[in-house]
């Protein structure tokens, strides 16, 4: 949970996109 959220954070890119897309269709605040 905690590097899902690090990862979208420090990866504010092509990858932070498509992470933070995904932890919002599981219902995690973005």
């Amino acid at each position: 949970m905690r590097t899902d959220t690090i990862l979208v954070l420090g990866a504010t890119g092509k990858t932070g996109r498509r992470v933070a897309a995904r932890l919002r269709l599981r219902g995690t605040p973005v």
